[in-house]
């Protein structure tokens, strides 16, 4: 359920802020996924609310944001035992547009 996976993505927030004091800190790259999806999914909602339908909503933004944010907070885990800024792992884009990155360490979107 739609209820379910909200749940899910706000508790890995709260570990996320958990972890840094309880201020939530996102790389450049996860806001703007999490970000992004949460207004896709504001979009299929909307549908679904025009609809006035009995369904469950199947959102591939909900599925993207809950792989990005567990990849980022699986390293939490994987650190507690050392003394390393924990780093995060790439998730798969939602276009079929690369990113390299700049000469200042930000992606960069190319055609």
């Amino acid at each position: 359920m739609l209820s379910d996976h909200i749940e899910q993505i706000a508790r890995l927030l709260r570990k996320n802020a958990n972890h840094h004091n309880g201020r939530l800190q996102l790389t450049d790259k996860t806001t703007d996924i999490l970000l992004s999806n949460l207004q896709f999914l504001s979009d299929d909602l909307r549908r679904y609310e025009d609809a006035e339908l009995c369904a469950d909503v199947e959102s591939p933004a909900i599925a993207a944001i809950m792989r990005e944010l567990a990849s980022v907070t699986a390293n939490f885990d994987a650190s507690e035992d050392c003394d390393t800024e924990p780093t995060s792992s790439p998730a798969a884009p939602l276009s079929t547009e690369r990113t390299q990155e700049n000469s200042n360490g930000k992606p960069e979107t190319t055609d």
